[in-house]
């Protein structure tokens, strides 16, 4: 599944309910599973059954169903739960939703892919 070492192993993603929500987390689950990590799924609200229902439905859709994987609902102020989650569950990468500022993500991608990516493959 992997092609070489990962130092990723546990990877959180932080989401919102935005449109592209499916998209984000199959593109998270992929990322995990080529990285060979456990892919943790991080909400910060509250979690309801249309929610829940929600994120079942998207999980019923992945391609490598095997993967581990945790999904967890927690309130707070954002930053201060994904930082807390981070240390919590000893995350190597982090995983943001980009919602609204989607703009910005393909910069942020090649900044990480610049930092990244030569130091591990």
């Amino acid at each position: 599944m992997t092609s070489s070492p990962s130092p990723f192993k546990s990877l959180l993603f932080s989401f919102a309910f935005s449109p592209s929500l499916e998209v984000n987390i199959l593109g998270a689950n992929r990322l995990a599973g080529f990285l060979g990590g456990k892919l943790i799924l991080l909400h910060v609200g509250g979690k309801t059954v249309k929610r829940t229902k929600i994120i079942e439905g998207v999980l019923d859709t992945f391609e490598q169903p095997d993967l581990p994987l945790e999904v967890r609902w927690q309130s707070g102020k954002p930053f201060d739960v994904i930082m807390e989650a981070c240390e919590t569950f000893d995350v190597d990468l982090l995983i943001l939703d980009a919602g609204q500022h989607g703009r910005y993500l393909p910069v942020l991608c090649g900044v990480i892919r610049f930092y990244l990516w030569p130091s591990w493959l």
